[in-house]
């Protein structure tokens, strides 16, 4: 399994960027330029011993452009391929499509501070949970685009107890 691309958007130094990933890549650059804002981009995604709070959005977390005004949501996407890891496949099955990719991204909007994390193959958005204030719900489904996942969730409720 390779990480094949990230896509940043409006994530902190980051207004937009993509970064394509090779079989060897390396991570390097001056100070101050985002290497850590970056890795951290991967541990939102990939890291379980981050805490719900490590993961939550901060308003600080949204890009400030030059002209001073804050993005008023973030995305960061993380696109895998070559997923044949017979251990992989069980845990994603449903989520590698035939030729072995899959993406996972979190969305996270400034207004209400909430975040949705994503799991799709290249062709079937299979998987949504969206959480709000600590509370959690769950899409299982296949909406054919972001747009459609997004409007099941604008019709989802979350009852707080």
């Amino acid at each position: 399994m390779l990480i094949e691309k990230i896509i940043v958007k409006g994530f902190r130094n980051f207004e937009e960027a993509t970064v394509n990933f090779n079989d060897n890549s390396l991570i390097i650059g001056a100070n101050d330029v985002g290497k850590t804002n970056f890795i951290h981009c991967l541990r939102i995604l990939l890291d379980k011993s981050l805490s719900e709070r490590d993961i939550e959005p901060q308003e600080t977390d949204f890009h400030i452009k030059n002209d001073g005004t804050q993005s008023e949501q973030f995305s960061i996407e993380i696109q895998f391929n070559e997923i044949t890891e017979d251990a992989v496949l069980s845990i994603l099955r449903g989520f590698v499509s035939e030729n072995n990719k899959t993406i996972f991204k979190f969305i996270a909007t400034k207004n209400d501070l909430e975040y949705t994390f994503y799991s799709y193959n290249d062709s079937e958005w299979n998987y949504v949970i969206k959480i709000s204030d600590s509370s959690t719900g769950l899409l299982i489904g296949n909406p054919i685009s972001e747009e459609s996942a997004r409007e099941c969730f604008n019709r989802l409720t979350i009852n707080k107890k």
